[in-house]
């Protein structure tokens, strides 16, 4: 079984992952931590980006400067869609890869994508779960996490699909607003349902 979890900035999908595929007894997988893979000199992202805007975002070590990467998508939206189209590809394809592999061993696989519906990739899994958490606990959140200003972290959530589209758009939701104790019990659940479902 292909397992996609998704949900905002904030909302705690890497802590509920990280439970899940405890209890599934399977692999996970971050796509944030496959662009940082990609990223690095040398990978494919990293080799493409170089030589679509060339030393712009290279820093003088020779990485990616993320920093000035994540201001200029802000600043400008159609350099975001050029570096998304330019990611999605190579990440998609790794987790095509991934998939397969997981397949062949018969075993599941879980997959974190914090942009699963805005780029559409929802029927590449056969399940989808969305993390919730409300707008205001999101951005709160974010502002801790990231040390932004709440107008820097509204900036960021805004720019996703709203946590209330996704939980309508999954197949399952875990609501992580509450007591934590709540959120164990809803992913523990979750995880009987799944082995029950045993989907390939």
């Amino acid at each position: 079984m292909n397992i996609a979890l998704t949900g905002t900035v904030g909302s705690g999908k890497s802590v509920v992952a990280a439970m899940l595929s405890g209890w599934l007894q399977c692999r996970s997988i971050d796509t944030d931590a496959v662009s940082r893979l990609l990223l690095q000199p040398g990978q494919s992202a990293y080799l493409a980006l170089q030589q679509r805007w060339g030393s712009r975002f290279i820093s003088s070590n020779g990485d990616v400067d993320r920093a000035a990467l994540r201001k200029a998508i802000f600043a400008d939206t159609n350099l975001k869609k050029q570096l998304e189209a330019l990611l999605h590809s190579d990440i998609r394809s790794y987790v095509t890869r991934q998939m397969e592999i997981e397949a062949a061993a018969g075993k599941h696989l879980l997959v974190e994508v914090p942009l699963l519906f805005e780029v559409g990739w929802q029927n590449d899994f056969d399940h989808t779960i969305a993390v919730y958490v409300p707008t205001a606990l999101s951005v709160k959140r974010t502002m801790l996490r990231d040390t932004v200003s709440e107008a820097e972290a509204e900036a960021v959530v805004a720019a996703q699909i709203s946590a209330e589209e996704k939980a309508l758009m999954a197949d399952s939701v875990i609501n992580n607003s509450g007591v934590w104790g709540a959120t164990v019990l809803q992913v523990s659940h979750l995880a009987r349902n799944l082995q029950e479902l045993g989907l390939e």
